[in-house]
């Protein structure tokens, strides 16, 4: 993926390209991809936003939950992690 390279830039269009193609049809992925940019440019507002929409998306997806959950983790929000990991 292109998150590995550290090409957040690329990534970003992808994920972006994606969401423009209206025959795509895995947006929960598009959405958990752009988090996960968002992310890692410190961009939480953004990244919390996109993980939403997944979980709109995809609700019983456990690597949707699992995802969002680390996220919260991450941001210190142990008691807001609880219900995301406990889906996954």
């Amino acid at each position: 993926m292109l998150y590995r390279t550290g090409q957040l830039e690329k990534e970003y269009a992808f994920y972006k390209g994606l969401l423009a193609n209206p025959s795509f049809n895995k947006l929960a992925f598009v959405h958990l991809g752009l988090a996960r940019v968002y992310d890692r440019l410190t961009l939480k507002r953004e990244a919390r936003a996109e993980y939403e929409a997944a979980r709109k998306l995809e609700p019983s997806s456990w690597e949707v939950q699992s995802l969002f959950g680390a996220f919260r983790l991450a941001e210190g929000r142990y008691r807001e992690a609880i219900e995301p990991l406990e889906r996954a």
